[in-house]
């Protein structure tokens, strides 16, 4: 999907891989314990081997002047789930913004599953509004 912005010096377009990449790196501050998933719980092999990931752990919508962005997820044991998602909804709140300039809307994290000796489903999905 393919967004827009009109600024002072023309149109600047974009797609969902940025909102991917800004993901990745908040990932990358949660010292390793939240990876990105597929909606079933697979993680991208793209992205275990290091080559060019794919970005379909994130959808993103636009409604109006505001974007909606659901992220798959899989948490390692031990992680709290209520304090990670609470943190993630925070940084993308207050991260996309300033690099998109769209304010976040409906932010939908969705934890699939955790990740210890055996893969444990969870499927849960956290939906905050503006």
């Amino acid at each position: 999907m393919l967004f827009a912005m009109e600024t002072d010096i023309g149109k600047i377009e974009y797609d969902k891989k940025l909102i991917a990449h800004i993901a990745l790196i908040l990932f990358s501050k949660m010292n390793g314990k939240v990876l990105p998933a597929y909606h079933k719980g697979k993680q991208p092999r793209q992205l275990i081997r290091g080559e060019n990931y794919s970005a379909d752990f994130v959808k993103c919508t636009l409604s109006g002047e505001r974007l909606d962005i659901k992220i798959y997820i899989n948490l390692i044991f031990g992680t709290s789930i209520s304090e990670t998602v609470k943190k993630l909804d925070a940084d993308f709140r207050s991260q996309i913004p300033k690099i998109v300039g769209l304010n976040v809307g409906e932010c939908t994290i969705a934890v699939n599953g955790v990740i210890s000796k055996n893969f444990s489903k969870r499927n849960l999905e956290v939906t905050t509004y503006a």
